[in-house]
């Protein structure tokens, strides 16, 4: 068990588990479809779609992670709103 955590901490997972490359590559392509069809959808100027879409392919990876990271960011997160508010200021709200 040892061992097989220390081949998974070092990158190694292929000597333990040879279908995990093909489970990360399914998840990968899953999210750069997700972040394609995201860019596809807001709105900003060209160039940036065009910068951020040279970025997700040229860097996978980080790519990716930071696309993932701008939309955590920008997001509207009103409607988690009535979930963390007190009834009190739920009424003063209304």
């Amino acid at each position: 068990m040892l061992q097989a955590l220390i081949n998974f901490l070092t990158l190694q997972v292929t000597s333990e588990h040879p279908m995990v490359y093909w489970a990360l590559g399914a998840v990968w392509l899953i999210l750069l479809i997700a972040a394609f069809d995201s860019l596809r959808r807001i709105k900003v100027r060209s160039g940036a779609k065009f910068a951020w879409a040279v970025l997700i392919l040229l860097i996978p990876i980080i790519g990716l992670g930071l696309y993932s990271l701008r939309c955590f960011i920008k997001s509207d997160w009103t409607f988690i709103r009535p979930y963390f508010t007190s009834v009190k200021m739920a009424k003063k709200i209304r």
